[in-house]
């Protein structure tokens, strides 16, 4: 059964599923992947999150969030500059992104993969895999 919570639907986990409940899984990554509504985010307190990014080395924090986010995250971090921009601490970036994530904050924007660079999985298939485990030939 689906419940649908301010227009957006939701589909119970596959985790767990009795005749009387149904468990979603509700985190920060289901977060990353579609809107939690507000009123989830609030009884959950999901920390609020900071549109950040981190490119060539800086963190990119708009002249809105430079403050907060100097505050969060300034061990990490060396020096302003300008009003939208901090310098991540050198060797400190993979710890910086770490953290955020942690925050749940995905400090990239997500690009879909060209065509180009997909191919075919290497090795067994899921099916052989599968009749192995059976006890298949």
């Amino acid at each position: 059964m689906n419940v649908v919570i301010d227009g957006v639907e939701y589909t119970p986990s596959n985790e767990k599923s009795t005749p009387a409940w149904n468990y979603f899984v509700v985190n920060k990554y289901v977060n990353w992947l579609g809107d939690v509504p507000q009123e989830i985010k609030r009884k959950f307190k999901f920390k609020p999150t900071l549109p950040l990014q981190i490119i060539d080395g800086m963190l990119v924090t708009g002249k809105t969030h430079q403050e907060e986010a100097w505050a969060r995250y300034g061990n990490r971090l060396s020096q302003r500059k300008g009003s939208d921009r901090i310098r991540i601490k050198h060797g400190a970036e993979f710890k910086l992104l770490a953290d955020m994530i942690e925050d749940g904050i995905l400090p990239f924007s997500p690009n879909p993969v060209a065509q180009e660079d997909l191919r075919e999985p290497s090795g067994k298939s899921q099916e052989s895999s599968r009749e192995e485990e059976e006890g298949g030939d």
